[in-house]
């Protein structure tokens, strides 16, 4: 990761503008930060916990991520934030983001999945927005988990 994906312009900009930093190294044997890899069950390296407003869990990835991929990661995790924060709108767009990456992340039918969920909590929307996002959604990743978590559409 420090060669290849945090020195990318992108995610710098990214991490900077829209996320609080904690950064630990397992072989650390400071008190506190054993208790903070112990209070977030951090069990191999690169972790990574995302938290809103530290305490409730939103994400979690372990390994090497590509710039693109770890941007699609972070943009799951910054959606979830805005869902909890009531912004449906901007969260939408944050899945979208990493729904439509190319190539697709290994996250991008996560992200359309809850694309489809943002679009619907919207103010006064029809179940219609939501099963647009997850018509595409088996369209596009047929072979996913995330389409089977959508499989209500399937048959329409």
């Amino acid at each position: 990761m420090d060669t290849v994906t945090y020195p990318d312009a992108e995610v710098q900009q990214f991490l900077a503008e829209r996320f609080a930093l904690v950064r630990l190294s397992l072989a650390d044997r400071g008190e506190s930060s054993r208790a903070l890899i112990r209070r977030y069950r951090v069990l191999w390296s690169p972790g990574f916990v995302v938290l809103h407003r530290g305490e409730t869990e939103l994400r979690r990835f372990i390994g090497f991520q590509r710039p693109r991929d770890f941007l699609a990661e972070l943009r799951i995790a910054l959606g979830k934030v805005l869902l909890l924060e009531r912004d449906p709108v901007g969260a939408e767009a944050e899945f979208r983001e990493a729904a439509d990456v190319e190539p697709p992340a290994p996250v991008s039918a996560e992200g359309l999945y809850w694309a489809g969920v943002a679009a619907y909590l919207q103010e006064k929307r029809p179940l219609e927005f939501l099963r647009d996002y997850w018509v595409e959604l088996g369209r596009r990743f047929p072979e996913s988990r995330w389409w089977t978590h959508a499989d209500v559409f399937r048959d329409m």
